[in-house]
């Protein structure tokens, strides 16, 4: 993630510091690990190994699409979102 941040930076309006790209890559690594941890889980041991696999997946979509969604709609009721689009637009 922060290879990419590095390569895309200079095209953007808003340039991503360390901080920001340390939380994109540790929320982005938490559902990753969360995933790779169920997948341990030995179906012969724990017979219910599928319902944590689609317990997990529910969670990882949950946190993706609802909280970044809700967090997206504060950022353009506070309108801050039309200020980057004519940003945008005065610079194309």
């Amino acid at each position: 993630m922060i290879v990419l941040t590095a390569v895309v930076n200079p095209f953007r309006l808003y340039k991503l510091d360390r901080v920001e790209k340390f939380v994109m890559s540790y929320g982005g690594l938490r559902g990753a690990v969360a995933f790779a941890l169920v997948l341990l889980i030995n179906p012969e041991h724990v017979r219910l190994q599928p319902m944590f696999v689609t317990t997990t997946i529910a969670v990882i979509y949950f946190t993706v699409f609802i909280q970044v969604s809700t967090s997206l709609m504060d950022f353009i009721r506070k309108g801050c979102f039309a200020c980057i689009n004519l940003n945008v637009v005065y610079r194309v």
